[in-house]
């Protein structure tokens, strides 16, 4: 599925659980597929190092429940409720927060893929020496055939 795709298919699944939808972030390569455009599904698009939506809704009368969504086939998201009573800059530096433990968390993910990936394609393992490829073989009971 193309990305700008996920994010339609994203923000109706988010829809039906009375999300709003509040920013895009996205990829300089993602933004390229707007042709220009600086909103899509009506809320502002945002330049960032991962494609991501922030939605928001009510979370009781004292906060707002705000969630932070990768955009892949993979849910992956943050949620965080943030007091009514938090200052402009308190939320500011707590997007902030969610959005870096978000990419930290992606590229983690993402290392430990590509060393799984690079392990079973036959990448040297430096746990092993050469010397024990020529060593014989224990079978069933321990003896070497």
């Amino acid at each position: 599925m193309q990305p700008l795709d996920l994010y339609k298919a994203i923000a109706e699944q988010y829809r039906k659980f009375d999300f709003r939808l509040e920013r895009c972030l996205m990829t300089r390569e993602t933004i390229e597929a707007l042709k220009g455009d600086t909103e899509f599904l009506g809320s502002p698009v945002e330049t960032a190092q991962i494609d991501a939506m922030w939605f928001s809704r009510p979370s009781g009368s004292d906060a707002v429940a705000w969630e932070i969504r990768l955009v892949s086939s993979t849910p992956v998201s943050l949620l965080e409720k943030i007091s009514n009573a938090a200052t402009e800059d308190e939320r500011s530096a707590k997007f902030r927060e969610m959005e870096s433990r978000l990419s930290d968390l992606m590229n983690s993910r993402r290392a430990a893929i590509e060393e799984i990936i690079a392990e079973n394609a036959g990448a040297p393992d430096d746990d092993e020496s050469d010397d024990e490829e020529d060593a014989p073989k224990v079978k069933g009971n321990g003896r070497y055939k």
